[in-house]
């Protein structure tokens, strides 16, 4: 499911509702996804935790270009 190596943006629920924040995958070994952390160091997530939301491959960043076009539109 999770490519090592590739960025995810990840959506988590909180005390505040549904956060989310960028992350490249450093390793999966299922349920536990190990990602860098944006302030730092890496963090561990439970996919199978009800706190888990959703996880979307960042592919424009993959792509290493974006279309200007799309984001004016």
């Amino acid at each position: 499911m999770f490519e090592i190596g590739k960025s995810y943006t990840i959506y988590e629920i909180d005390g505040e509702g549904l956060g989310f924040h960028s992350a490249t995958v450093l390793d999966w070994q299922p349920p536990l996804l190990k990602v860098s952390h944006p302030n730092g160091g890496y963090a561990v997530h439970n996919t199978a935790s009800q706190y888990f939301h959703r996880a979307e491959l960042n592919e424009r960043v993959e792509q290493g270009k974006f279309d200007v076009e799309s984001l004016l539109a």
